[in-house]
């Protein structure tokens, strides 16, 4: 064998190594680490709020949300965190005129991969949060609080690197108000309170600190 031909096997190996170890670099599962999630997308809520209060539909239409998770994930399979979302909503028809329609919310989850190994890594999480759902306006400002009883996320994590995801995430969440606060700053308890849904479908991007 020459050692024009023994160059170029040798090169080829190489080249292969190389491919290899960044297949293997995108794949892996991420270490012991805190992980940072934001997730941004379409959001919409449905049902009731409660007896003769406007529906949620009637309320605020559709919008725009981010949210941002803080977990902690000390094995690959399974992470626990802490999030944080906001929306800014179509002003609904039984809204007041000129109203800025907008909604936060504060809670905890717990995440369960699929395939952490993979190259996608399908993911559930389940969580619970409190809710603000707030009319802004320039005669003051009216909301609705309560909590999501129970917030269901569903998503795959496709892996670009040894620290980094994105993909598609889905959620609904469960939600029930219970307080009412006037514009004035009276509040009152809504009188029988309904379960709510919000739903949400986006793009999210994961990065390991």
């Amino acid at each position: 064998m020459s050692r024009a031909v023994r160059a170029l096997a040798a090169a080829a190996l190489a080249g292969s190594a190389l491919v290899a170890d960044a297949q293997d670099l995108q794949r892996r599962p991420p270490d012991a680490s805190l992980e940072v999630r934001l997730s941004s997308g379409y959001e919409q809520a449905f049902g009731d709020i409660g007896y003769a209060v406007p529906s949620l539909g009637d309320y605020g239409g559709p919008g725009g949300a981010l949210d941002l998770t803080f977990a902690w994930r000390p094995a690959p399979a399974f992470a626990v965190g802490v999030f944080g979302t906001g929306g800014l909503y179509a002003r609904g028809g039984a809204a007041p005129e000129g109203a800025r329609i907008w909604g936060a919310a504060v809670g905890a989850q717990a995440e369960l991969h699929i395939a952490p190994d993979e190259r996608w890594d399908p993911w559930i999480a389940l969580g619970a949060a409190l809710r603000r759902h707030v009319a802004e306006r320039d005669g003051g400002t009216e909301s609705y609080d309560g909590h999501e009883v129970l917030r269901l996320r569903l998503g795959c994590d496709r892996r670009l690197g040894a620290r980094s995801t994105v993909g598609p995430v889905i959620a609904v969440a469960l939600t029930r108000f219970t307080r009412h606060v006037r514009p004035g700053g009276g509040a009152e308890d809504v009188p029988s309170p309904s379960m709510g849904l919000f739903a949400f479908a986006g793009l999210s991007a994961t990065f390991d600190l």
